[in-house]
């Protein structure tokens, strides 16, 4: 009988080796690379390989007129007894293995075959759901087997980059599947037939090696790169909340998704996904110290970690961060985010994340106060109460670190000019007894677009001042997506390359619509968003669902002078797809002037309550005796309200009761204390 074989693909990051990942399609590739076939017998052990070969490109060679790649190789030598051997590949004797011939147009790889003296079609990266591939036997009267296709979807492979995949299957009796990969080949091999067949024992594509560095391996056959040195090796862990403090991930604990682990000294780092898991490659041997994030109210446990390597190609496992909460405390936080831009007359969505981030269960109200251009259409969490200028909702009990998260849809009002603010925010509650309120509530200011492009990236500063630049804020990055073709998008991966402008160990992840995975390419110096799985559908069948994005902060470089700006765009894959490239995200650095005077944070007074209804008090942490200034000023830079109160020690009172709904920025200069922040009055 045919036997069955399923290769499962590991989504691995490592660094690019330099092949492009921006081509419809990926030719196979030839100089500096080698691909490994293996015969493996299936009524023996797992381990029982029996014979294998490491093939290469050998230049080329001409028949019937046609050029073709010269496919040589090794054959593999058992070295160890059966029934589990160890292999390498005897290299003193070079044979020829196939003739392949490429046309990327086409996107179609032939075979000659000596014995029938033509060729025939051995990959066909063109096949789409349904279409039949005949197999590379398709000439031979004996072996007519035919492969049927069952998708077509998108891989990464070992050095960051993605190719399409194509998964088949061969119903002759038996349900046999299959795969091809662009630019590697097919299941068997890179030049045997997409089929592992025969009784009892079939033809395996083992490790695929580019540069000295393994391009891709099927991963449930770890052995399949003997003797492959490559110039790396990892460093394994998971960070996750140690509630009951016993440093085991057992029943009761979360995982911490997108905590940063950096390997000490080398600029290497990762993100946890999200289950908490993360892997850091380092390029050399010795002793690595590595750390988690410092987490509010929260020490991991131990602090560091040392990873010891005497040679290339390991794997340090046994890094796992647990993170202890250093007392009981409340700690909600919401993060507010428009999915797209607004147009008058059309739909507008917000997506708002909730999550308990201290050591209580949390029962929770969330207020949205929606701009007075915008009213309600729909929610996908029934609210509570709706009003004209407010929605309630009523949330379930959040166990530490559980997250929730639902979009609210409005109509945005017609006529609207093109400029127009819409300014909203929202508010969890309670927030009288958090660790840390501030994040408890969030605001969202847009304005009225015409016709634009779905996919796009905004900053939420484009201007910073040099008088920031020797502590600089954060940058709120936020990029979205939509899928406007005419079938659903199983993948969607974005490339956002940060320049020498940005720090890029300030790097945080803050929300995305759909769950993804945050990776660092340090060759490429970008950050990769991948969305696996994410089945985008399209905008004629889901306007709503058919829109995404991922949200992240990073601070600017100290020092940047005036005249420097920091510019960003970001590629968008959706599927096997070529990319789209957004807009540039522009901050410029000015000199200070007028408003813009003052225009950061100042940490030497807090504004309290925020939003605010009638009273505003302003605390200061220095009670020294002193006149103190206060400005009101609007989004538009227009002085509102103006007071001076002399002899302020620690704490104002403002009244803003005649103050109109909206956002404002509160200006306040008491002595070395000079700042401004915002404000929502409600």
């Amino acid at each position: 009988m045919k036997s069955f074989h399923f290769i499962s693909i590991l989504l691995v990051f490592l660094f690019s080796c330099g092949i492009s990942n921006g081509q419809n399609y990926h030719p196979l590739l030839n100089d500096s690379t080698t691909w490994d076939a293996w015969s493996h017998d299936y009524t023996l052990p797992a381990c029982s390989d029996y014979a294998g070969t490491r093939v290469f490109v050998n230049g080329d060679t001409v028949i019937n007129s046609l050029t073709y790649s010269r496919i040589s190789g090794f054959n593999a030598t058992n070295i160890t007894p059966m029934p589990c051997p160890v292999w390498a590949f005897d290299n003193t004797t070079t044979q020829d293995f196939a003739f392949l011939r490429e046309d990327t147009s086409l996107q179609k790889v032939w075979a000659f075959n000596p014995n029938l003296g033509s060729e025939y079609l051995l990959f066909d990266f063109s096949l789409m759901p349904g279409d039949t591939h005949v197999t590379s036997f398709g000439q031979n009267p004996l072996f007519h087997d035919s492969l049927i296709v069952d998708s077509v979807g998108v891989i990464q492979l070992a050095d960051g980059s993605f190719r399409k995949i194509i998964h088949m299957h061969l119903l002759a009796g038996v349900f046999i599947q299959e795969y091809m990969i662009e630019g590697i080949g097919g299941s068997a091999g890179m030049y045997l037939p997409p089929l592992n067949w025969g009784i009892g024992f079939g033809t395996l594509l083992g490790c695929v090696i580019y540069n000295n560095d393994q391009l891709y391996n099927p991963t449930s056959f770890s052995t399949y790169c003997p003797g492959i040195i490559g110039n790396t090796n990892i460093i394994r862990g998971k960070a996750f909340v140690d509630l009951n403090s016993n440093l085991i991930f057992d029943a009761g604990d979360s995982p911490l998704d997108y905590v940063r682990v950096n390997a000490n000294g080398t600029g290497m780092f990762d993100f946890t996904d999200t289950s908490g898991n993360y892997q850091v490659y380092v390029t050399d041997t010795g002793n690595f110290n590595v750390t988690g994030a410092v987490l509010n109210n929260f020490i991991s446990n131990p602090i560091s970690h040392t990873a010891y390597f005497s040679a290339f190609s390991q794997t340090d496992s046994t890094n796992d961060f647990a993170y202890q909460p250093i007392s009981i405390f409340d700690e909600l936080q919401l993060i507010l985010t428009p999915m797209h831009k607004f147009r008058a007359g059309y739909n507008a969505t917000y997506k708002l994340w909730i999550r308990n981030r201290g050591t209580t269960n949390q029962t929770s109200v969330v207020v949205f106060y929606q701009d007075s251009a915008l009213q309600y259409f729909t929610a996908s969490l029934t609210p509570a109460v709706t009003s004209a200028d407010s929605i309630t909702w009523n949330l379930p009990n959040l166990a530490p670190f559980q997250q929730t998260s639902f979009t609210v849809t409005f109509n945005v009002n017609s006529g609207l000019p093109i400029g127009t603010p819409v300014n909203s925010f929202a508010q969890v509650l309670p927030a009288l007894t958090d660790a840390f309120p501030l994040n408890n509530y969030d605001t969202s200011n847009a304005y009225i677009h015409g016709p634009y492009d779905p996919n796009d990236i905004s900053v939420d500063r484009g201007t910073l001042f040099t008088n920031e630049m020797a502590n600089p804020p954060f940058l709120n990055y936020l990029i979205r997506f939509q899928n406007v073709g005419n079938d659903t998008a199983f993948v969607v991966r974005i490339e956002n390359g940060l320049y020498q402008t940005l720090d890029v160990s300030t790097l945080e992840f803050v929300s995305s619509s759909h769950p993804c995975q945050m990776n660092w390419n340090y060759l490429l110096n970008q950050v990769e968003f991948i969305f696996q799985g994410i089945n985008l559908p399209d905008s004629t069948t889901d306007e709503i669902g058919s829109h995404g994005y991922v949200a992240y902060r990073i601070k600017p470089v100290s020092g940047l002078m005036a005249g420097q700006f920091i510019s960003i765009k970001a590629d968008i894959y959706f599927d096997f797809n070529l990319p789209i490239s957004t807009n540039y995200a522009l901050t410029h650095i000015e000199e200070p002037t007028a408003l813009s005077e003052i225009l950061h944070s100042d940490e030497g007074f807090q504004l309290f309550p925020n939003p605010v209804a009638e009273t505003l008090n302003i605390a200061f942490k220095k009670a020294d005796t002193g006149n103190c200034k206060i400005k009101i000023i609007d989004i538009t830079g227009r002085i509102i309200q103006e007071q001076t109160i002399e002899g302020v020690e620690n704490r104002v009172v403002v009244n803003l009761v005649n103050l109109a709904d909206g956002i404002y920025f509160v200006k306040v200069s008491k002595g070395t204390t000079k700042g401004i922040k915002k404000i929502v009055k409600l």
